[in-house]
């Protein structure tokens, strides 16, 4: 299980509801709707990883900034069907808890869909993410041994500027904006979009138009069952055949009776435009007020490493045996001098001597011999009885060999201590910089209500006076021909219906005119540590 009932605390579900309708959604959440999006393979790796406690490294990444906040959505949009209805034997029923009042269904329906609508944002946001980076995660895509195979998506936009989904698809049915990869998390000062931006539902909108009532209209069927007699099929033999006005595809069509102004669509024509700050490209268009450095400090009198070649310095380590010219010690023979008396060995001695030596003493006397009366002794250094250094000649210089930096003279002039970085701006500052920045940002409208209506738009239907009702038709007694509209000749042009507005679209009824123009631009900041920081500042729009 990835996510538990504590798991949803602190969002719109009440904690005294039951854990058992909060597990069963959590349930259908991960292994249906979840499993869908991750396929088999991936989806159990990871279950896996959680079970034996090794969820590490960009799989916990995964789990914790996009799948766990999805199944919160997920769940909870489970849940509103569940608590709000109960299958019983006399049917499918409301809950009701005493002290409440129930939801309508349409209510139920409509917190559902809302629930429904984040839950699908961050699937779409999951899939991007792993598509993104497939080669972090070698068990998501099509693969044989999946029998559910994950599901793929579209375009991700920053701003939505209409259309719908279709449900379980993932795909945006209708044209989207420029694309961008930054992150819907990472966006600040993001605009509060409306309701319908979210739901795409007719009934979100505000100020909706008056739909005029067909109710009263003829339609085929209703002509069919009335048995009219047929004619010649020729539209010009009808009498009395009504005006059909032409119905107006330009606003410049209609009289302006109603006193708007008209826009002649040039920015330049209008009054109290506001005041849009150049942007800087180049840092030198910035107030040097922090103080930054402009140039590098001077380097005169600091040693370079030809200067110090050609001084001649030595490079000696201090190790004798680095040294040329040592001096010739002479070698101290380690030979054996073995004193015997009748043959048995009374003692040994070290000799100075290129071979041993044995003397043997006369057997008798007094057990002892004295040293005066050996002969042909050799000749002993001192060094052979007191062993001690200092009675060796000749001993070499050894120098003493420094162990801190400060025995030596600093005649190169290195530096004992850094410069002043007084001055320089901080990764603080900077950041602080990029905020001020942001905040400055424009917030760009997100309803038409926004704009003033400097062009003249409709605001209603026009009448429909004059046109024929069902009632009419009965009362000039038509006769009826075969029923078949492709049997009429000379068929009159009939103006198409009613389109839904396509931003995108160039020509046609669905056409938008006088568009607001919005711009976005890509800022890179450096900061004091030589990283850099990239924003996408969406400028204000220009009409």
């Amino acid at each position: 299980m990835i996510i538990t009932p504590s798991d949803l605390q602190g969002t719109m579900v009440n904690a005294n509801l039951d854990d058992l309708y909060l597990q069963n959604a959590i349930n259908e959440a991960e292994g249906v709707y979840l499993r869908e999006i991750l396929g088999d393979l991936l989806y159990n790796t990871i279950i896996n990883k959680i079970n034996n406690q090794t969820l590490t490294g960009k799989y916990a990444t995964l789990v914790d900034q996009y799948i766990k906040i999805y199944l919160q959505y997920k769940t909870q949009s489970l849940l509103v069907p569940q608590v709000a209805f109960k299958i019983r034997n006399a049917g499918v029923i409301s809950q009701f808890d005493q002290g409440f009042n129930t939801t309508s269904v349409k209510d139920t329906m409509y917190v559902q869909e809302q629930y429904d609508s984040k839950a699908e944002f961050y699937a779409n946001r999951l899939t991007v993410y792993l598509q993104k980076n497939a080669s972090d995660f070698p068990e998501y895509g099509y693969s044989d041994d999946n029998v559910t195979q994950p599901t793929e998506t579209q375009n991700v936009t920053t701003i939505y500027l209409g259309g719908g989904r279709k449900k379980g698809c993932g795909c945006n049915t209708t044209p989207q904006a420029t694309t961008t990869t930054v992150e819907w998390d990472n966006i600040q000062n993001r605009p509060n979009f409306a309701q319908v931006a979210y739901s795409n539902d007719y009934n979100d909108l505000d100020n909706k138009p008056e739909i005029p009532s067909v109710e009263g209209y003829a339609t085929e069927e209703w002509v069919q069952e009335q048995g009219y007699s047929t004619f010649d099929g020729d539209y010009n033999s009808l009498t009395n055949k009504p005006t059909i006005p032409t119905v107006p595809t330009n606003v410049s069509a209609f009289t302006n009776d109603a006193g708007y102004t008209t826009f002649d669509g040039d920015y330049n024509s209008l009054t109290n435009k506001p005041t849009i700050p150049v942007v800087p490209t180049n840092v030198s268009a910035f107030t040097n007020d922090a103080g930054y450095l402009t140039q590098h400090q001077s380097l005169d009198g600091y040693a370079t490493e030809e200067w110090v070649s050609e001084q001649g310095f030595s490079t000696f380590s201090g190790s004798y045996e680095d040294l040329t010219d040592k001096p010739t010690i002479p070698t101290v023979n380690d030979a054996l001098l073995t004193i015997k008396q009748g043959g048995v060995t009374k003692g040994t001695f070290s000799a100075n001597s290129n071979q041993n030596i044995e003397i043997d003493l006369e057997a008798g006397g007094s057990g002892s011999t004295d040293w005066s009366d050996i002969q042909n002794k050799p000749n002993f250094a001192n060094v052979a009885t007191s062993g001690d250094y200092e009675d060796l000649q000749n001993k070499p210089t050894i120098p003493t060999v420094p162990t801190n930096v400060s025995a030596f003279t600093n005649d190169a002039g290195y530096l004992t201590q850094h410069q002043s970085l007084q001055g320089l701006a901080t990764e603080n500052y900077v950041d602080s910089a990029i905020q001020q920045v942001e905040q400055e940002i424009p917030t760009v409208p997100t309803n038409v209500s926004a704009f003033t209506n400097d062009a003249g738009y409709l605001t209603q239907h026009q009448s429909l006076q004059g046109y024929a009702t069902e009632t009419w038709v009965q009362q000039q007694g038509y006769t009826t021909f075969d029923g078949d509209y492709n049997s009429l000749n000379n068929k009159p042009t009939i103006p198409a219906a009613q389109v839904q507005s396509d931003w995108n679209a160039t020509s046609g009824m669905g056409e938008i005119l006088n568009k607001p123009s919005m711009t976005a631009e890509t800022w890179t900041f450096t900061l004091s540590n030589n990283t850099t920081v990239t924003k996408t500042v969406w400028l204000q729009p220009t009409v």
